[in-house]
């Protein structure tokens, strides 16, 4: 295949951005490391996300080699096409099917180390594990959604590589393209809008507050940049054009999920939310192994404010461990017994007084 400027391009935008995207997965993973701080839940994540990234840049490199049977269909001089070249565009539909699947799971699992940020710097909201369940719930039924989406188009089955005859307007993927924008746009938007009560805490500097606003504003452009696959009417969008908006839309959400854990603002943040109990969160290996404490009542304002107000019915409820399980959850604390704390101690540490 001749190599055009067209193609050169999309060589240039796959490399630079893809590696700038691995560039920070791989640093997040080396400072956890250097730093000796066990593997958690979201670095998994993102070792997950690492592996479905290299593989997409490795399947765009060879679409763009082979092409597809939805791009650049014009019939040779001869009147057809030659095999080679079918089987070549055979090859290139199957792995463009295929770069849904593996592209859809690194969006999605990028967000997925977000919510689980959000669970080690919980939100000043009044029913958090609610919010952040449902966050949960919206990811998995979206991202299940755009997969079975990916593959309910063509029937049958084999048109999604077909060269010859035309397949027809299923192998474009259209109705493909709109789920996967309109469930992208849709997680986008709940990400950003989980941490906007952030901004209303007092405990927090001006410059955390900054800081915030900074990756939020980076959130909207994470929404403009979903909508990149979609067709657009009267329009040839170019390649080029989608897969600069599709690769910066990668670099984006990767540098959003993993820079505050770069730069150690959420041992920070959370350090001020947690320091009720003395805990190191990011020492947990999965998210809420911790021992948790949760409140219902009117007139509740969260324990992370490190205040309790009771205007009417209240109810504190806390959960205990076994000896061995607090060990296990925290060898850098020498703990031999669970720590009991009974409603008035732990409203008297909540105030910040000092408790028997």
């Amino acid at each position: 295949m001749a190599m055009t400027s067209e193609l050169k391009e999309n060589f240039i935008l796959i490399g630079v951005f893809g590696l700038f995207t691995l560039a920070l997965m791989v640093a997040r993973l080396l400072l956890r490391k250097i730093q000796k701080h066990s593997l958690s839940a979201d670095d998994y994540l993102t070792a997950f996300a690492f592996i479905c990234f290299a593989a997409r840049m490795t399947i765009a490199v060879l679409i763009l080699l082979w092409g597809t049977n939805s791009t650049d269909l014009s019939v040779p001089a001869g009147g057809q096409f030659k095999e080679p070249g079918i089987h070549h565009r055979e090859m290139g539909s199957k792995l463009a099917l295929a770069n849904r699947v593996v592209y859809a799971t690194y969006i999605w699992t990028q967000k997925a180390v977000i919510i689980v940020l959000y669970n080690r710097i919980p939100p000043g909201l009044l029913w958090p594990g609610r919010i952040l369940t449902a966050s949960w719930v919206a990811l998995a039924v979206t991202f299940i959604l755009v997969l079975v989406m990916s593959f309910s188009e063509c029937s049958p089955f084999h048109l999604y590589w077909q060269v010859v005859p035309d397949p027809g307007t299923c192998a474009k993927a259209t109705l493909h393209s709109y789920i996967h924008t309109g469930a992208n746009a849709l997680t986008d938007l709940i990400l950003i809008t989980i941490p906007l009560p952030w901004i209303l805490r007092e405990s927090w500097s001006r410059t955390q507050k900054s800081l915030l606003f900074f990756l939020l504003f980076l959130g909207l452009f994470l929404i403009a940049f979903a909508f990149s696959p979609l067709p657009v009417v009267n329009q040839n969008t170019s390649r080029t054009h989608q897969n600069a908006l599709q690769n910066a839309e990668a670099f984006l959400l990767a540098f959003l999920a993993n820079i505050i854990t770069i730069a150690g603002l959420d041992r920070r943040y959370s350090a001020e939310d947690d320091d009720i109990d003395g805990i190191d969160h990011h020492d947990v290996p999965w998210p809420n192994s911790y021992s948790n404490r949760f409140s219902t009542g009117s007139g509740f304002r969260s324990l992370f404010d490190k205040k309790i107000i009771v205007t009417s019915k209240f109810e504190l409820q806390h959960q205990t461990v076994s000896p061995s399980r607090v060990r296990q959850m925290f060898p850098r604390h020498p703990w031999t017994t669970p720590k009991r704390m009974s409603d008035e101690n732990l409203i008297i540490q909540a105030r910040g007084g000092s408790g028997s």
